[in-house]
């Protein structure tokens, strides 16, 4: 085997074991509360947007940051008139109370945790794989929400 073909086959390796990690994450991320039931339609595509649309990482941070801060302020004014919380307050399932959706997202982008357990990713392609990881989450939530409460259905061993 030439050494060209040897490295082309690495990589490829290398690539399908990162998309192993990111598509876990997601589903770990997802799992927290990122559902149709806490969060419309528009807030993902919203978000969606926030993160496809810049063209450097920390340009997605401010984005998302941006458009949470909106959102987060809309929440805190309506959770004074209702006395309870929505979309982006909610906390996330399993956080002990301690975070909101919308602190879990700003987390998870601005720390990197998306790439929790990965192989080492760098520079630009940190961006790259936080919108592959992004359309992860946001696949799932579209098809949860066309399946009405049904999760994808995903191979265990993908996932663990």
């Amino acid at each position: 085997m030439s050494d060209r073909l040897a490295t082309a086959l690495r990589q490829k390796e290398a690539f399908l074991k990162q998309e192993q990690h990111l598509l876990r994450n997601a589903r770990i991320f997802y799992n927290l509360g990122f559902v149709p039931k806490n969060l419309s339609s528009s807030q993902m595509s919203a978000v969606n947007e926030c993160i496809h649309t810049p063209g450097s990482l920390e340009d997605v941070k401010k984005a998302v940051g941006k458009f949470l801060n909106g959102q987060v302020a809309k929440m805190k004014k309506q959770k004074e008139r209702s006395g309870k919380s929505a979309s982006w307050l909610i906390t996330p399932t399993g956080a002990g109370g301690k975070e909101s959706l919308g602190s879990t997202l700003l987390d998870w982008i601005n720390e990197g945790r998306y790439l929790y357990n990965s192989p080492e990713i760098a520079g630009d392609d940190r961006l790259s794989a936080l919108r592959r990881f992004w359309s992860n989450v946001y696949g799932q939530y579209r098809y949860r929400k066309v399946f009405k409460e049904e999760d994808m259905p995903l191979r265990e061993e993908l996932l663990s």
